[in-house]
């Protein structure tokens, strides 16, 4: 009858990277049919899967043969005549268990006696007698007098090193790779330390910062309630003190100016008068000495008005001097609430950056 397929499902078809040993590189862009076959002449089973005119995958199972789940819908097997490991990517994790379970079964010994075919997805057994009969007569023989090995035997002795020899190569690759891995991973966990010390470092810095900042922050409050409260003693002082006292002076020192504007005015028409007078004396011929008289009078009057006009200047010169003392004081004043304002705008700028 010659080969015949026992069974066929679909999957995506995979070939291991020959150079990194690691990776997996695809043979088909999505899944295609991929089929056990069966020579019952040779007695062999073969997974095949062509697309169009070519041939993807073409392995030969052995008993040696072992196929691998490695994920919920993928599995591997290695094939040391292919000289690589194939791995097949299946659209659930039934047709997986299926595939899993005809490759298991055709790759046991058994099965050279038996003819292997699937239905409903299960595998099932057909006695082959003649295989059979040849394994009884081959085994009578055998406790009659020794045979030497076959040329079977031979073949899969041959498979058996081939593969025992690609598992030393993978595993010796495997073990480069792992070692070139374990240097990576000393270099990143070096870095990691260092890293780590940096930041452990920069941590301290930051928290000696922060109770610099604490401190400073405490210091520019002390100096701040100090300041508030100079400036409350000094505007209480000034106010209540100074300013009541500049105030009174000055009521006192416009009351005087009143008083001699008043005098200075009464002066003004007694001397008004006393010209008027002077010209009627001149009109009525007064003599010398009354004349003289007057003048004399006047001229006194006139050093009173005189001593009363500078009376007058210094007690403006000494409201302007006060004056003068209340604009230093408003200007203090202004320059403190200045500074108040720096002071809280530097609070909270240092309150912000705790908050961060």
């Amino acid at each position: 009858m010659g080969e015949q397929p026992i069974w066929t499902t679909r999957a995506q078809i995979f070939e291991i990277d020959r150079a990194t040993k690691t990776s997996w590189i695809p043979c088909t862009k999505q899944a295609i049919p991929i089929s056990f076959y069966h020579d019952t002449n040779r007695k062999t089973y073969r997974i095949i899967s062509v697309e169009g005119s070519k041939a993807i995958l073409n392995s030969t199972i052995t008993p040696n043969t072992v196929f691998t789940k490695t994920a919920q819908k993928f599995g591997q097997w290695s094939d040391p005549k292919a000289g690589t490991i194939y791995g097949v990517g299946f659209p659930n994790e039934e047709d997986l268990l299926k595939f899993s379970e005809i490759f298991q079964q055709a790759k046991e010994p058994d099965t050279h006696s038996k003819s292997l075919t699937v239905e409903n997805g299960k595998p099932k057994y057909s006695i082959n007698r003649s295989s059979s009969m040849n394994s009884n007569s081959s085994t009578g023989s055998a406790n009659q007098d020794e045979v030497p090995p076959s040329s079977n035997s031979s073949k899969t002795s041959n498979s058996i090193d081939a593969q025992l020899k690609y598992e030393n190569d993978k595993l010796k690759l495997a073990l480069a790779q792992s070692s070139a891995n374990a240097k990576k991973w000393e270099t990143e966990l070096q870095n990691l330390r260092n890293n780590n010390a940096r930041l452990t470092t920069a941590l301290q810095e930051s928290t000696s910062n922060v109770e610099e900042w604490k401190k400073q922050l405490l210091m520019y409050k002390e100096e701040n309630e100090h300041l508030r409260l100079r400036v409350q003693e000094l505007t209480k002082k000034e106010n209540a003190e100074g300013f009541s006292q500049i105030q009174a002076e000055k009521n006192s020192l416009e009351s005087k100016v009143g008083r001699l504007e008043k005098s200075l005015e009464q002066q003004s028409n007694e001397i008004a008068k006393m010209t008027l007078e002077l010209s009627e004396a001149q009109t009525l011929k007064l003599t010398n000495n009354e004349l003289a008289d007057k003048v004399r009078d006047l001229k006194v009057e006139n050093e009173k008005l005189q001593k009363v006009s500078y009376e007058l200047s210094s007690k403006q010169r000494i409201i302007d001097e006060q004056k003068g003392k209340i604009g230093e004081l408003e200007e203090l004043f202004s320059k403190m609430k200045s500074h108040f304002a720096e002071m809280n705008h530097l609070r909270e700028t240092m309150d912000k950056r705790f908050k961060a």
